[in-house]
């Protein structure tokens, strides 16, 4: 909860999808391109650094490719994906990240694991969000409650955005980057999230019963490459989620 890390691709739901969805109502097999676009010197590449041609907005997730979610971020406008990304209160989230970069994780500063962990609930709670609260009240001995939480849940996205972008994480977690995350479940999803050199390797995942969330990296950031094959991330958040099936 103290470490702030670049979020990679684990961004893209939350200030590119949800928001390209609540917008547009695109379906899930509409086409958009993933060829390689530069847009005002800014000229970013899918990992494979290859251009892919017309893909599904679908493929375009479950794959992470990087340059359908800035084409994305850039049509619905970056100031509408803030505004959405904004309800969930990351505390270092500034106006100079208010670029297209941010599409693909690049921000001054970053998340956290657990600020990231939160935002994603809002998959699970129907468009709501509400922050976690490791205390939920405090009594006396006599059970007057002495303090509790006034929150109430804002809403961020409608719940046919929603069941879209659960169609997605499904997706990621059964055939895409999130592959080793797989177990049986009524219901799993999430999204990874890898930074430039390999310092940061995210996933953040949900099933019917809980919503998680795992970083790997270091204190000091150095590169993590020797990993990436083995996917940490993944399966730490196996372990947890099947754990409390």
């Amino acid at each position: 909860f103290q470490g702030y890390r670049q979020p990679g691709s684990s961004i893209k739901p939350l200030l590119v999808y949800a928001p390209y969805l609540e917008r547009t109502h695109a379906v899930l097999s509409e086409q958009i391109s993933g060829d390689a676009l530069c847009i005002n010197g800014y000229c970013p590449k899918n990992y494979s650094g290859r251009s892919l041609g017309s893909v599904t907005l679908e493929k375009a997730f479950v794959y992470s490719y990087n340059t359908p979610a800035v084409r994305m971020l850039d049509q619905i406008g970056v100031s509408n994906g803030f505004t959405d990304l904004s309800k969930f209160g990351f505390k270092k989230v500034i106006d100079k990240d208010y670029i297209l970069p941010a599409a693909v994780g690049g921000f001054t500063y970053g998340m956290t694991a657990l600020e990231m962990t939160n935002a994603y609930t809002v998959f699970a709670n129907k468009g709501f969000y509400q922050p976690a609260r490791a205390i939920k009240k405090v009594t006396d001995l006599k059970g007057n409650v002495l303090f509790e939480w006034k929150d109430s849940p804002v809403k961020v996205w409608s719940s046919t955005t929603v069941s879209k972008m659960k169609t997605l994480l499904h997706k990621a977690v059964v055939s895409g980057t999130g592959r080793k995350a797989y177990f049986q479940s009524s219901y799993i999803g999430g999204k990874t999230g890898t930074t430039n050199d390999y310092h940061d390797f995210w996933f953040i995942g949900l099933t019917d019963k809980i919503t998680a969330g795992v970083w790997v990296g270091k204190d000091k950031p150095e590169s993590l490459a020797s990993l990436e094959s083995v996917s940490p991330q993944l399966l730490i958040w196996k372990e947890i989620a099947a754990g409390i099936e």
